[in-house]
């Protein structure tokens, strides 16, 4: 599978030393080959291969995450496909090393079936992931790296089976009362 994923995100660290966090956390990351990059004051954007995108995302949330800040990541991801297929197709999914984040996140899918957003849950518990389905979005807590690529390589599988689709998404990392909320 080979789809164009877009992405736009933010990283927003609760820190003095935000701008520093922010600017490692994305230092490189045009970098990575087959990846278009832009970003602004508010936000980058990403586009290129699922890997690509993964690698970029992971990246940069974790290197923030690392820091020991409270980071949350608003992420926008999209993926087409000009010849959908059905029904959804979600082998192959290569999980990735272990990044040593824990990662809170909440998503919603968009232009996808109530029968592919069931799939989908049912997938990211297979990976292990911790899902609670709420009425507008998915709860999935895991690790960052497993987490990230999951939600990327939904979107490619989800916009192959529908012809288009969109994830949009928050991201947490160091949450102080993480338990609490759980």
């Amino acid at each position: 599978m080979s789809n164009r994923v877009t992405a736009q995100f933010s990283l927003v660290p609760a820190s003095d030393r935000f701008v520093e966090i922010i600017i490692d956390a994305v230092d490189g990351i045009a970098a990575i080959e087959g990846l278009s990059v832009s970003t602004d004051a508010v936000s980058s954007a990403l586009e290129g291969s699922g890997t690509a995108v993964t690698t970029a995302l992971s990246q940069s949330f974790v290197r923030s995450a690392k820091t020991g800040a409270h980071v949350v990541q608003p992420l926008l991801v999209a993926s087409d496909a000009t010849n959908a297929v059905s029904p959804l197709d979600l082998s192959g999914f290569m999980a990735p090393i272990s990044s040593g984040v824990a990662a809170y996140a909440q998503f919603a899918a968009f232009g996808v079936s109530d029968e592919a957003r069931s799939e989908a849950v049912a997938f990211l518990n297979l990976l292990g992931l911790s899902t609670n389905s709420k009425p507008l979005v998915i709860r999935v807590d895991g690790d960052a790296h497993l987490v990230i690529a999951a939600l990327v390589f939904l979107v490619e599988r989800l916009g192959a089976s529908s012809g288009l689709a969109t994830i949009q998404a928050t991201l947490v990392a160091n949450f102080p009362a993480a338990e609490k909320f759980a």
